[in-house]
């Protein structure tokens, strides 16, 4: 299998990217763990005087700005990869592993520590698209582009309204139990949302990543030059009507907030796009400290995007230490700057010491299997309208490339497997179990889906190790380690919900 790309062969932009993104992303998540009353988008109702400044800086430059610059560079990274395969065959299947293992990093994340987690929902995306990320054509990439930003402009209307409730109640749990749970049904909802809204930057950043704009961002500076200003004024322009409202100094009527929340997604792409332009831009000139503590950062982003997650978990929520009743806005801004700028020092530490982060290790290990010995990269084969052109797509077969993991069973095979269970597990709950409404029966759902993304793994394994790749198979090997799990959740539940 190939190895890995080392990380001194990496290209600088989206890496540069990926760090100043981090600062983003936390800024852009930190207000859903505040405990005051919620108004637009999550934030306070009443920020007050400073807590208003900070929320309309947050609506225009952060907020809804952060995810689409997130998703363009999961799209970006994904056709990057696939260009070191010669096999596009191998490159499909390379990509579907990792963000089958992606959506598994994302459930412990999303269950254990913040069910707003974004890594889930682009495995998923990952797995669904790999084909079309590594094959399609340029019109397709253009066309998934096209319907998916109109979706998430027209879904963009209900975020400018005020519901009323928390984004996230779970934050508000007095139990540790209770929050857990909870946050199943959150995790599971978000991952499903956040792959709908994200689907259309993730082409994007493909089409971006097809034109080297920025793999080379000096022969493109004119374009990302033209992006950067576009892109961010528009962020701004098209945002600032729901910023104002969201600090609280403008109380618009519920039509007129869902036209701005329309205003608000059409400025969130404009901004993704903006920022990544900018970043590339900036790549240009990265050979200072602070542009290598960036880059650092950036190619240890998982790690640091998690650890984002346990800080503000440690502190914020009701089922924790409870600060998030008691700071507000601004103090919630500065937790977000204080934790990025620890992950670039600890980053920076790192790239001197010449370690990737925990978590991309774990991601690399799981994606590749053990570390091959060290080969060559491949000449890359791209083109603006396909990864792999046509003509050597019908040589790839006479190459000697990346083998097929053991037994040719990738762990989304198993995962259908054990969910051939969890679909009849859930009709017997549904048929017979004691459900205690609603609720009850979304808790239930929540338990089935940890039995099977936990059975899918001894039955992957299995499954290697046999050689059977048949859906058939997998189904049957998948019972009994399904069973035994589904006893487990149900005694669990039984002990802490009755």
């Amino acid at each position: 299998m190939t190895a890995p790309l080392p990380l001194s062969a990496r290209a600088v932009a989206p890496d540069l990217a990926r760090g100043a993104m981090l600062l983003l992303i936390a800024l852009a998540n930190v207000h859903l763990f505040l405990l005051a009353a919620p108004g637009v988008r999550g934030y306070p109702d009443d920020p007050g005087g400073v807590g208003g400044t900070v929320v309309l800086l947050q609506m225009v430059l952060v907020d809804g700005r952060a995810y689409p610059l997130f998703a363009l560079l999961v799209g970006y990274g994904a056709v990057q990869l696939a260009r070191r395969r010669d096999d596009p065959g191998a490159a499909v299947r390379l990509l579907r592993r990792r963000g089958a293992w992606m959506v598994a990093i994302g459930a412990v994340h999303g269950i254990l520590l913040f069910p707003g987690d974004i890594v889930g929902a682009y495995g998923l995306l990952l797995v669904l698209l790999a084909g079309v990320l590594v094959r399609g054509t340029g019109v397709t990439l253009r066309t998934i582009a096209a319907v998916g930003v109109a979706v998430t402009v027209l879904l963009g209307a209900g975020t400018g309204l005020r519901t009323g409730a928390l984004t996230l109640p779970s934050v508000a749990a007095g139990q540790v139990g209770t929050a857990l749970v909870v946050h199943i049904g959150e995790w599971l909802a978000g991952t499903l949302s956040s792959a709908l809204f994200t689907a259309g930057m993730l082409a994007v950043g493909a089409l971006a990543a097809r034109h080297g704009l920025l793999d080379e961002p000096d022969r493109h500076r004119r374009t990302l030059t033209r992006a950067a200003v576009g892109g961010l004024a528009v962020a701004v322009v098209a945002g600032l009507p729901l910023a104002v409202a969201a600090a609280g100094w403008w109380h618009p009527s519920a039509g007129l907030s869902a036209l701005l929340g329309l205003l608000h997604a059409v400025g969130g792409l404009a901004g993704g796009i903006g920022y990544a332009a900018l970043f590339g831009l900036l790549a240009t000139r990265a050979a200072g400290p602070v542009g290598r503590a960036l880059v650092a950062t950036g190619r240890r982003s998982l790690t640091f995007y998690l650890a984002q997650s346990v800080v503000f978990c440690a502190l914020l929520p009701a089922w924790t230490l409870g600060l998030g009743a008691r700071i507000g806005v601004p103090g919630a801004a500065l937790l977000a700057l204080a934790t990025w700028g620890a992950s670039v020092l600890v980053a920076t530490l790192l790239d001197r010491a010449g370690r990737r982060g925990p978590a991309e290790v774990l991601l690399r290990r799981l994606t590749y299997g053990s570390p091959p010995p060290p080969t060559s990269a491949p000449p890359a084969l791209t083109s603006p309208d396909r990864v792999y052109p046509v003509a050597e797509q019908d040589s790839s077969a006479k190459r000697t490339s990346e083998p097929a993991p053991t037994a040719g069973v990738p762990y989304h095979r198993a995962l259908s497997g054990a969910l051939g269970w969890g679909v009849i597990a859930f009709a017997l709950q549904v048929v017979f179990g004691e459900n205690g409404g609603s609720t009850g029966l979304l808790i239930q759902v929540g338990w089935i889906l940890i039995a099977v993304v936990l059975a899918a793994w001894p039955t992957w394994y299995a499954a290697r190790q046999r050689g059977w790749p048949e859906l058939w198979k997998l189904f049957l090997l998948a019972a009994p380690a399904f069973w035994v799990l589904r006893a487990v959740t149900l005694i669990l539940d039984r002990l802490l919900f009755h």
